[in-house]
């Protein structure tokens, strides 16, 4: 099936049998590993073992702490894996063709800011900070990188549901083995005190191995990327050095809210920006979108001409001014 345009084997192409492995396998993997935990952790530890440890009155709060967690992370890999990670609109091309005042330039592995570059491999031009991914096949707005484990690209309509992937993943394996260390020394130790039959008692061990590797797998993962969010800054952009990074607002609530939109309750949810701050084609200026503009491309237009028509634009960085956040 296909979401906005994109398809939900991501954003791959799948005409080959090497691209088809690439796009399912290690989502597959991915899911299977969800379902395994949900299942081990709600069957074997909660209904279980907990009873036979004389625990069971502690099962209703683990239920509900862990399987929170779980759904969100599943909610939010869904929405990284499943969604249009940023394509270039329509209009954008549109305007391009009937405005004479927008100069396209050669792409560069550096930073330039307000000025639509030209992409070789789509032979079409593209606003500031997009990039063509070879895996997809096409530019994406703002992109970060290619994901296998989602087989998606991470782009701008995308990367606040990348990062609540490896929050909620990561509080998901927190709580997954700090509820069950007890259990697990047990069943580690002396397997046949545990309350468990063998079959289940390796299967309960192996849960605990997961989700302390993907613990530290997904914790890794926000060691890189949240301290680039609170740069505004991608990590494809983290390789330039011609300049200073131009979208720094040099706060780190203003930049991780360029990603997030606005500070409200909906940074919580894999949903998108109830005030987004950027359409993905401009970046300059603080200004706050409703959700309706920010998916709509002629509103926008003006907004584009004047990021893109002037030559000053062109010549220098454009540092932006800190949004008023907490309106």
């Amino acid at each position: 099936p296909r979401v906005g345009g994109w398809s939900c084997h991501g954003g791959l192409q799948v005409d080959g049998s090497g691209a088809w492995a690439l796009a399912y396998v290690p989502a597959a993997l991915v899911v299977f590993l969800y379902l395994y935990t949900f299942g081990i952790y709600n069957f074997v530890f909660l209904l279980q073992l907990l009873p036979e440890e004389k625990k069971g009155l502690e099962a209703p709060a683990f239920f509900v702490l862990f399987n929170t967690m779980w759904t969100m992370a599943v909610w939010s890999y869904l929405r990284t894996r499943c969604s249009d990670p940023g394509r270039i609109p329509d209009r954008w091309r549109t305007l391009l063709r009937s405005s004479a005042g927008v100069r396209i330039l050669p792409s560069e592995p550096a930073f330039q800011p307000g000025v639509a570059t030209h992409c070789k491999k789509c032979n079409d031009a593209r606003p500031e900070r997009a990039h063509h991914c070879s895996a997809c096949n096409r530019c994406v707005l703002r992109m970060d990188h290619h994901c296998p484990w989602t087989g998606n690209c991470v782009g701008f309509a995308n990367y606040k549901w990348f990062l609540l992937l490896g929050v909620y993943t990561s509080l998901g394996c927190f709580v997954g083995v700090a509820t069950t260390v007890p259990e697990l020394w047990t069943c580690i130790t002396s397997a046949g005190s545990c309350g468990l039959d063998p079959f289940s008692n390796v299967l309960f061990v192996l849960f605990g191995v997961i989700t302390i590797a993907a613990f530290f797998l997904m914790a890794s993962m926000l060691f890189s990327h949240v301290p680039l969010a609170c740069q505004n800054m991608t990590s494809i952009e983290e390789l330039y050095d011609n300049m200073e990074n131009p979208y720094d607002y040099h706060h780190w609530l203003a930049n991780l809210s360029q990603v997030m939109g606005a500070f409200g309750p909906d940074w919580l949810f894999p949903v998108r920006p109830w005030r987004p701050l950027s359409d993905g084609v401009v970046f300059s200026e603080p200004i706050e979108l409703s959700a309706n503009m920010a998916d709509s491309d002629n509103d926008n237009e003006d907004l584009w001409l004047s990021r893109y028509g002037r030559p000053e634009a062109r010549m220098m960085p454009m540092l932006p001014a800190q949004p008023n956040l907490l309106r």
